[in-house]
């Protein structure tokens, strides 16, 4: 991704989000994001979670099987999306060791507990010294 901090997700991948968090609620969901062009968000993956009730961790081949159908699709893929069901948009600690990309973008989806709306999304960058720093998302 450039080095600007801003992306813009399509109405069809906010509503697919959103939709993922809903059904995985109390469970916190998981996916990757991508496009054809850094910033925009057109495209997302579900990825099976294999972490306890209160965490995420992606499934190796639910996320191996993703990034190929994406690339498939001539796709870049600009970072993963999960959610907090009855949290925020902040990064936990959890979230901050596991993102170590510099060129990905970490999107937060807050929900209540049971995956009802309001849906927040939030969104991070790590930089290369490990300071992570907001994303506007549209």
């Amino acid at each position: 991704m450039p080095e600007g901090l801003a992306i813009t997700l399509s109405g069809e991948v906010r509503r697919g989000i959103h939709e993922h968090v809903r059904r995985e609620a109390p469970r916190e969901a998981v996916g990757l994001i991508a496009g054809a062009e850094p910033g925009h968000i057109t495209a997302f993956e579900e990825l099976k979670n294999v972490a306890g009730p209160l965490a995420f961790f992606a499934d190796s081949y639910s996320q191996f099987k993703a990034e190929k159908r994406i690339k498939e699709l001539g796709l870049t893929v600009f970072g993963y999306y999960h959610s907090h069901p009855g949290g925020g948009v902040e990064l936990s600690a959890d979230d901050r060791s596991f993102a170590r990309r510099t060129d990905w973008v970490y999107l937060v989806v807050a929900a209540g507990w049971h995956g009802e709306p309001p849906y927040r999304i939030g969104g991070w960058r790590r930089s290369v010294d490990g300071e992570f720093t907001p994303v506007t998302v549209a």
